[in-house]
């Protein structure tokens, strides 16, 4: 895509930081990638590990369309 591209956590982040990050990104045209990855250490449970969360995203081979322009090394978060 030719743009730097800035991960970012939203349950550690917060809703100001990633509001504020958001428009900082829009002003200053960067991609913004938010997720939830926080969710394994607040899961987790003393007798089962942690527990998976069924809307987490899709894997590659659940879209082969997307697979063959992008590759096997995608990842599509779906909210």
């Amino acid at each position: 895509m030719g743009v730097p591209i800035i991960i970012d956590d939203y349950i550690t982040g917060g809703f100001t930081a990633n509001t504020s990050l958001a428009h900082y990104c829009r002003d200053n045209g960067l991609l913004l990638h938010i997720h939830r990855a926080m969710h394994g250490f607040i899961d987790r449970q003393k007798n089962h590990g942690v527990l998976p969360v069924a809307s987490g995203g899709i894997h590659v081979q659940h879209m082969p369309s997307p697979t063959e322009i992008f590759g096997d090394d995608s990842d599509y978060n779906l909210v």
